[in-house]
């Protein structure tokens, strides 16, 4: 396991917490700005032992610490190792979009890096799809850029969607199901279908 590929450490000061944090103490670790107001440091690259090293120490020292192993963190080159398996073309997993160019096509993660680090039940869809890390082959997916802004880190009905997508069947039903509820909204417009409706509504 490389330097980049190893474990990652957060950690927060609670409101509390009167400990000041020293780059003495853990010299792995850069101030990081979450927004306005909020801030963490992390250290990444670490080995297991040293970032249990850390979450010990921090814990002692009162922090609010996480830890996460190389499988639940973004790699470098997922889309890279994506796009060598599937050359293309592609199709959104999501809206059914042909994506041709490389420029249109994004890799998306079906089951969210953020997801699976916070949640227990993304971790077991994660396994429950084949994948042992967030950047294995059944968890990555192509996507539109509008798709997966909407996206994010939302799981749901998203999930459903990416792995439902995969199938050109789905497709096909999804589309002919289209097809059809235009055809009712057009004759309820045009064919006198909102008379009869109303009609048969008086009645029953």
């Amino acid at each position: 396991m490389t330097r980049r590929d190893g474990w990652k450490v957060e950690i927060k000061k609670p409101r509390m917490c009167f400990t000041r944090f020293s780059y003495e103490r853990y010299p792995a670790f850069r101030y990081v700005k979450d927004g306005k107001r909020a801030y963490h440091w992390e250290a990444t690259g670490l080995s297991e032992s040293e970032a249990k090293r850390y979450v010990e120490a921090a814990r002692r020292d009162g922090y609010s610490v996480r830890a996460f192993p190389p499988a639940l963190l973004r790699s470098s080159g997922y889309r890279r190792e994506f796009m060598s398996r599937n050359p293309g073309p592609w199709r959104c997993r999501y809206c059914g979009r042909a994506l041709r160019r490389d420029e249109d096509m994004e890799v998306d993660h079906l089951v969210p890096v953020a997801a699976a680090q916070k949640s227990p039940v993304a971790r077991q869809v994660l396994a429950s799809i084949g994948a042992e890390s967030v950047n294995d082959a059944p968890n990555l997916v192509p996507s539109c850029h509008a798709c997966n802004a909407r996206k994010g880190s939302k799981t749901g009905l998203w999930l459903i969607r990416g792995v439902l997508g995969a199938h050109r069947s789905y497709w096909v039903a999804l589309r002919i199901a289209q097809a059809l509820l235009v055809a009712v909204c057009l004759w309820l417009v045009f064919g006198g279908g909102f008379a009869r409706a109303a009609w048969i509504l008086r009645y029953c």
